[in-house]
């Protein structure tokens, strides 16, 4: 499989220099705007845009609205009549410039705007006040979903730049991820916000902690009623979970000051897990006399959960400008696959090994160039297996592949050596450029199943944009 190298040496350098101060601007940015208006301020100054805009569907994903905007300095005059009708106007998925973007999942290349109806472009008159003749769209997707489309307009005529497509896809990935990291961010704030509103489990107990009453809140909670929960000892229907704590010293602290706060973990009435919130103190009688303890719970499992989300998310960040600082300057081939490979293993503490193949033109194969882990040879048999789910999805269809249980999966159940039931939860993604392949990232994990979610798929996914546009420099 041959490829078509149509860029020079020096064009992909500056790609992946562009690449590089987006990603520092991406996780550098404090909020979601600020983000968007960096991306389009390095992308106008880099591809001879004057005004750039972030166009963003609705809560019902109905109609994409303006976000944000940026104009350069000289041309905000004379674009002031586009800017503003942008900001009045709304697009469904299909209609208008955004829309066809949005339907497309594609880029979309504008090289003459004069050549368009005004149904197909309504800002048309107003574009031609402010002296814009030709435009560039592109999507910015996450999971198959578009989450943003980005328009860039010029005053000169702009000619289709194939190289420019791994950009985009990059840009798109680490936009996407920024996109769900600042969501969870405000919906951390909002379940902090509804904590405080929230009905709270209330139960209080005797001097040896079992239980002499169940408010209705502790129901909602957990699920006991009163009569089920009442007598029975606290900690051993609830099993909490103190996590780094030692029991016996929350109880010590408890009993010698009369009050403890910290966050546990108990079990529900169905099994499953709660995050809480307590809030313990002495329970008195009329006279002053301690009799026991009334704790106070509040429900923070998804506080808790944006919380995870959030370190993931900046996780995946970090590992974006990681690996973007480190393949900058990095021209030896060697040297940068194995890079790659162990930012992997240190971006994704799931992974136990990963190997890096590369088409091999002469052999017409894939080859490993570079590997971190256990059991790497056995991660490239798979790949070059014919079992249909693994190599015509990633390597001859150039799809990602997330099997989070080995054990149920018959393609790779059918593999009899010992070492393949090592492997408990495997991804691949291809490493793509111009939407040809030109090898792929394979990741196993050997713990234990499930190992593996979307959202390390998605991380890997980004990680392999970035390869590929820095491979195919270190080859020219």
């Amino acid at each position: 499989m041959s490829i078509n190298r149509s860029g020079s040496a020096s064009e992909t350098e500056h790609i992946l220099a562009i690449l590089y101060r987006l990603t520092k601007a991406i996780h550098s940015a404090n909020t979601v705007d600020d983000a968007f208006t960096a991306v389009l301020q390095i992308l106008c100054h880099a591809r001879s845009g004057e005004f750039g805009e972030a166009w963003l569907p609705d809560a019902s994903a109905t109609a994409l609205h303006r976000f944000c905007y940026y104009a350069r300095q000289e041309t905000a005059a004379s674009s002031s009549n586009f800017q503003r009708k942008g900001g009045q106007m709304s697009f469904s998925r299909g209609h208008g410039l955004p829309g066809r973007i949005w339907a497309s999942l594609q880029p979309q290349w504008m090289p003459a705007l004069s050549g368009l109806a005004s149904a197909e472009f309504p800002r048309l008159d107003e574009a031609r006040q402010g002296g814009f003749v030709a435009a560039l769209g592109i999507p910015v997707i996450d999971d198959g979903e578009v989450t943003a489309v980005l328009l860039l307009f010029s005053l000169r005529q702009m000619v289709e730049e194939p190289d420019l497509n791994q950009l985009f896809t990059a840009v798109s990935a680490q936009l996407g991820t920024l996109l769900r990291q600042k969501q969870v961010e405000e919906a951390l704030q909002n379940q902090t916000r509804l904590l405080s509103q929230a009905t709270d489990a209330i139960i209080s107990s005797d001097v040896d902690f079992n239980i002499i009453s169940w408010n209705a809140g502790a129901v909602t909670l957990y699920g006991w009623q009163p009569e089920e929960a009442i007598g029975q000892n606290g900690a051993a229907l609830l099993q909490t979970d103190f996590g780094e704590l030692n029991r016996a010293d929350v109880v010590a602290e408890l009993k010698s000051t009369g009050l403890w706060q910290g966050e546990i973990r108990q079990r529900r009435k169905d099994g499953s897990w709660v995050d809480i919130l307590a809030s313990a103190s002495y329970l008195r009688n009329e006279t002053g006399q301690v009799i026991g303890y009334v704790s106070v719970n509040h429900d923070i499992s998804d506080k808790k959960q944006a919380e995870r989300q959030l370190t993931r998310r900046n996780r995946e960040q970090a590992a974006l400008l990681k690996l973007s600082e480190q393949l900058g300057s990095q021209l030896d081939l060697a040297k940068l696959v194995d890079t790659i490979v162990h930012t992997i293993v240190d971006s994704l503490p799931a992974v136990d090994a990963v190997a890096l193949l590369l088409q091999d033109q002469a052999m017409n194969r894939l080859k490993i160039e570079a590997h971190a882990g256990p059991l790497v040879e056995v991660v490239a048999q798979l790949a070059a297996a014919s079992d249909p789910p693994i190599q015509q999805k990633v390597f001859q269809q150039g799809q990602p592949l997330l099997i989070q249980n080995t054990d149920a999966d018959q393609a790779i159940k059918k593999f009899r050596e010992p070492e393949f039931a090592q492997i408990r939860s495997f991804m691949g993604v291809p490493l793509l450029l111009d939407h040809t392949q030109i090898g792929a990232i394979l990741a196993s994990g050997h713990s234990s199943t499930d190992l593996f979610t979307a959202d390390d798929l998605r991380l890997l996914q980004a990680l392999a944009a970035q390869a590929s546009m820095a491979i195919e420099r270190a080859r020219l």
